[in-house]
């Protein structure tokens, strides 16, 4: 009976034994779940920040500059003139237009004004801004956008400023008679700037030089010269011819017969 309850008890050692195992077990996999738990968390924090990044960075676009000239088509030699500068995705943005420096090259530029800028807005999609040029030559000026201050950008583009077209503005007188002979005072805007005479080339028609050219003065806006009136074949309406400029600038010129009175009637 001794020996039965001892057996007893120690089968039933056994099995707290085996019981405790069991538990020990049931822990560590609990255990083991909650580390498993916590690696699954750890994993998806990361994709989600990397497609946040990959977002971020897909959202981006290529930086471009344009230039659209302002109420015209486009910048005309020594007159002043305004232009649109916009670049977009610049990667930066500004406060105001002082943050931006503006310069100029390619071009001769007048001792004033200067160019000027200001700034229509600013976001890290899109940099605009207005710049007022002074009255420039005829070239290529390139406009160059520079932010000094960190983070560092800077953004340059050309602008073609064309020629002026040539035009006489004043013929005096606008008739002489055919024997030639007659001093006429012309003055052409925006003729190609001359420094003599020789320069210049003016002729009655397509093809009869005017004679004893006399140069008054040459600027960039305007050049003004005497000119006398060769010998003509035919009478009528004809035209005056002038150049240096591409092409050349014409008025139209009355010849009269030798001895009769005319006067031009339009387009004089």
């Amino acid at each position: 009976s001794s020996s039965s309850s001892s057996s007893s008890s120690s089968s039933s050692s056994s099995s707290s034994s085996s019981s405790s195992s069991s538990s020990s077990s049931s822990s560590s996999s609990s255990s083991s779940s909650s580390s498993a738990s916590s690696q699954s968390s750890s994993s998806s924090s990361s994709v989600s920040s990397h497609s946040s990044s990959s977002s971020s960075s897909s959202s981006k676009g290529t930086t471009s500059i344009s230039i659209l000239v302002s109420g015209a088509s486009e910048c005309r030699a020594f007159v002043a003139c305004s232009v649109v500068v916009t670049v977009a995705y610049p990667g930066v943005t500004v406060a105001a237009a002082s943050d931006l420096t503006l310069q100029v090259t390619g071009v001769s530029l007048p001792s004033s004004p200067a160019p000027a800028h200001s700034l229509a807005h600013s976001t890290a999609e899109s940099l605009s801004l207005t710049v007022d040029l002074p009255p420039l030559p005829a070239g290529t000026a390139t406009l160059t956008l520079t932010k000094p201050a960190t983070p560092t950008a800077e953004f340059a583009s050309t602008l073609t400023v064309h020629s002026q077209i040539t035009t006489i503005t004043s013929l005096e007188p606008s008739v002489a008679t055919s024997a030639g002979g007659t001093i006429v005072t012309v003055t052409a805007a925006f003729l190609p700037k001359v420094s003599s005479a020789s320069e210049l080339s003016v002729s009655l028609g397509p093809s009869n030089p005017f004679g004893s050219v006399t140069l008054l003065w040459s600027d960039d806006l305007s050049t003004s010269f005497t000119a006398v009136t060769p010998a003509a074949s035919s009478t009528g309406l004809s035209f005056v011819s002038v150049s240096p400029s591409s092409p050349p600038a014409n008025a139209t010129f009355m010849v009269s017969t030798q001895g009769a009175t005319a006067a031009c009637q339009s387009g004089c």
